[in-house]
């Protein structure tokens, strides 16, 4: 619902294996295929026949009954000589030995699906870069979590914590992506690994455009810094170059106020950078700033159970956005299992106290006994995420217990244009006013001016009311901060959506507010207009 053109266009790819299974089950009914759509990727699952094997002539491993997952690649998001190198980046290939997949899946307990096939030449006979995986055999977590009983949650939320602790038992030298000693990479951008792999330069989404539909990149007063890097501080000194590469030639005409004008984001980008090079020689964040290996998206819809025992977790996929990071960029993060639902009657009794609620677009909703029955459940998977963490991962456990406000310099210094100079100016506003509090030595390198602080004072009732209206609109719709919505609920969620968007825009003809026009109104709704999204309609598979 967010950049809808934009991003179907980045996710949309031609891929000549597709039709072959279509083709093949219309000419033999032994041949049974499906498909599945996950996020912004689309596969397809196929289980192949002798009957139809002519037609899979690329893929010669593939036997008669087998099945495989093929995710169809978005268009080219990373140069060839880096993204030739992505579908190795799996925790059980980067384990002691360069040894076949097979082999190292007997040494880790982690379940990946094994890499049957892959190729990232164009010229391919499949006419697109591909990875062809093992299927998972199992069901996605988010498909059995309702039906499971509170002692099944909690186990599975142990077996998950398990897994993150084989994840960070790997150590690395550097930070950066995995890459396979082939990879057409330049020897000064080569960190030894292992026999057969090396860490290059890194391919997590932040420092490439292609990568994020509608953020621009400028190099002109940065130059590219992707790594790998050795260092802590050189790692940090990255994000800080990728946000500069953010900042557009000059402020576009009619950027909301709050978002404040290049060159004051320019100085508190520098700011950030004082800031975290004093925050980087604390012992507090060296103890959370090694490279781990690490999963950004272990959320149900990524997590396959057992069909007999759904607290053993029989796969997990999504790994291609994996990447050698420092802890404390992702400790914020929790897996959605110990999540609260979004419950749209909180949020509405939060804006309309008593009031009589707009009827059947809740008719659905727990009552409360439900919902507070369910909060109960979620409150007992955390504190078991928690406490698991604590036991088997306890350098992410610490990380999570570090103040926040120790933290969010780091994830702010590579979205500072992202969100604008009011968000920028209150983090390094909080920890300036925390700086001994938090045991922090000498005084803050960054203090807010009178004039910056009346500034922000005038700025925040728009940057407090398009945070509302994001966070109201995404528990609303029940929808992430990308916008992303399930195929199957891209209806509904549109109507609501067009409903939310009118009643907000006649809110803004009539609120009689001179500060308040419709074109601004406009601006600071956070997603893309109905009508735009009807006129686009849903992203379909190119099958040609």
């Amino acid at each position: 619902m967010r950049l809808r053109r934009r991003q179907g266009n980045s996710s949309s790819t031609l891929m000549d294996f597709v039709t072959a299974p279509s083709r093949a089950v219309r000419g033999h009914p032994t041949l049974s295929a499906g498909k599945s759509t996950r996020g912004v990727t689309t596969a397809r699952l196929c289980s192949i026949s002798t009957m139809a094997r002519h037609w899979l002539r690329a893929c010669p491993f593939l036997q008669p009954g087998h099945r495989a997952l093929s995710p169809i690649p978005k268009l080219q998001p990373w140069p060839t000589v880096y993204s030739s190198c992505r579908v190795p980046l799996l925790p059980s290939r980067v384990s002691l030995t360069p040894c076949d997949v097979n082999s190292v899946r007997k040494m880790t307990s982690i379940p990946v699906p094994e890499v049957l096939d892959w190729s990232d030449d164009p010229l391919n006979p499949l006419k697109t870069e591909y990875i062809i995986m093992q299927h998972v055999e199992g069901v996605q977590l988010r498909d059995r979590w309702d039906a499971m009983s509170p002692q099944e949650h909690l186990l599975c939320v142990k077996s998950l914590a398990l897994l993150a602790k084989e994840m960070y038992s790997l150590q690395f030298p550097a930070y950066g992506s995995i890459y396979f000693d082939s990879a057409s990479v330049d020897a000064r951008y080569r960190i030894p690994l292992l026999d057969g792999f090396f860490i290059g330069p890194s391919l997590a989404h932040r420092y490439w455009a292609e990568c994020a539909p509608g953020q621009g990149r400028w190099y002109t007063r940065r130059q590219p810094n992707r790594g790998p890097w050795t260092t802590f501080e050189a790692f940090t000194q990255g994000l800080l170059d990728t946000g500069v590469s953010h900042f557009p030639p000059e402020t576009a005409p009619g950027t909301l106020e709050y978002y404040g004008t290049i060159e004051e984001n320019l100085e508190l980008h520098a700011a950030l950078g004082k800031v975290t090079a004093e925050l980087s020689k604390d012992p507090r964040i060296h103890m959370v700033s090694e490279p781990k290996l690490f999963h950004s998206d272990l959320h149900m819809r990524n997590i396959f159970v057992s069909r007999d025992d759904a607290t053993k977790i029989a796969g997990v996929i999504d790994w291609q956005s994996t990447t050698l990071d420092p802890i404390l960029l992702y400790a914020h993060m929790t897996p959605d299992l110990c999540i609260s639902p979004r419950f749209t009657q909180d949020l509405l009794e939060e804006e309309e106290g008593e009031e009589e609620r707009n009827g059947d677009v809740y008719e659905t909703a727990a009552t409360v006994a439900e919902r507070e029955k369910i909060q109960s459940d979620v409150d007992r998977c955390r504190k078991i995420w928690e406490l698991s963490l604590y036991v088997h991962a306890r350098k992410l456990h610490d990380a999570r217990a570090l103040d926040e406000a120790l933290l969010r310099p780091y994830r702010q210094c590579f979205s500072t244009w992202q969100y604008g100079a009011t968000a920028t100016r209150d983090v390094l506003k909080e920890l300036s006013a925390r700086w001994s509090e938090l045991a922090l030595p000498g005084k803050p390198p960054y203090q807010p001016t009178d004039e910056e602080l009346v500034r922000d004072l005038e700025r925040s009732e728009d940057f407090q009311a398009v945070l509302t209206l994001e966070k109201w609109h995404q528990h609303a719709l029940d929808v992430g901060s990308d916008g992303w919505v399930p195929t199957e609920r891209w209806d509904d969620v549109l109507e609501l959506h067009e409903e939310f968007y009118n009643n907000w825009m006649d809110a803004a003809r009539t609120a009689g507010d001179e500060g308040m026009t419709e074109e601004k109104a406009a601006k600071m709704w956070p997603f893309d207009p109905p009508v735009s999204l009807r006129q686009i309609g849903r992203t379909k598979t190119i099958e040609n």
